[in-house]
């Protein structure tokens, strides 16, 4: 498996994916239906205007950003220039030479009429990132991301990024692996040197390749703090954070980065929450 590389505020954050495949996330997910067939948001990790839906039909009635009312920044990828920054903060497709692209697409997309395909080239010397990023300026108590995600091939496709100081940054990251392996971890970076501080594994009960999945990311910070996700509706996962975890400036991005093929994904319905 590749490693992946996060930038953090002026801190190289190394990623090491290998090892995925291995077990140790407790039993498989009790989940795992697709958005194609129900939408089952947890009740633990989602917004509370999430709701759900019981067919297709009745999620793409309730879905888009009208759906989350009381979101923090939401992209459902129709309307005027919704890959333009802003509102996005960064889109690495329009930097100089990107190694990929990051285009619109109207096919199946969870809201009418479009959904943002990402789609990068083979990229690990060097790592290579092509990824649209959300930056919230500030500090948190809670940030919550909410998002459906269709990947067609094994990689790292979300990141959250915090910078606690110049010398001190976190980021949680969701990589799918294996068909049906969903790896939640989390990695700090001090003085340049990166340690992975924690990590959660659960199999789907179905593979995630090709079909729409519905992901809830949030972090807290009471009563302690902590990192979960849930994916399909399953198992929720759970990662323990250290105290020195604050939520200062969180950049959350989402695509893939340090592709040992080309890799791509195509997401709708992404909302993002914060609260002090």
């Amino acid at each position: 498996m590749p490693s992946a590389l996060v930038i953090l505020a002026g801190c190289s954050l190394l990623t090491d994916l290998n090892g995925l495949s291995g077990g140790g996330g407790g039993p498989p997910a009790d989940g795992g239906s697709s958005i194609g067939d129900a939408l089952s948001v947890s009740a633990e990790g989602s917004a509370g205007d999430a709701g759900d839906a019981s067919s297709r039909d009745a999620l793409v009635e309730a879905s888009g950003c009208a759906r989350y009312p009381t979101a923090t920044f939401c992209a459902d990828f129709d309307g005027t220039n919704p890959l333009a920054v802003p509102p996005w903060t960064e889109n690495e497709a329009i930097e100089p030479t990107p190694p990929g692209m990051i285009a619109l697409t109207a096919s199946d997309p969870i809201s009418p009429s479009s959904a943002a395909r990402i789609e990068l080239a083979k990229s690990m010397t060097p790592c290579r990132y092509l990824r649209l990023v959300k930056k919230l300026p500030g500090t948190f108590g809670n940030v919550r991301a909410h998002f459906a995600m269709r990947a067609e091939n094994p990689e790292v496709l979300f990141a959250q990024s915090v910078t606690v100081s110049p010398t001190l940054g976190f980021t949680l990251l969701i990589a799918l692996n294996g068909g049906t392996l969903v790896h939640f971890f989390a990695q700090q970076n001090l003085n340049g040197n990166t340690t992975q501080i924690g990590d959660d594994n659960v199999d789907l009960d179905q593979p995630w390749p090709g079909r729409w999945l519905d992901v809830t990311v949030e972090y807290t910070s009471v009563p302690t703090k902590s990192a979960s996700v849930t994916v399909a509706g399953g198992r929720k996962l759970v990662i323990p954070l250290p105290a020195t975890f604050v939520a200062t400036d969180p950049a959350t991005s989402i695509g893939p980065f340090c592709a040992n093929a080309v890799t791509s994904a195509t997401y709708d319905d992404f909302a993002l929450w914060v609260t002090p």
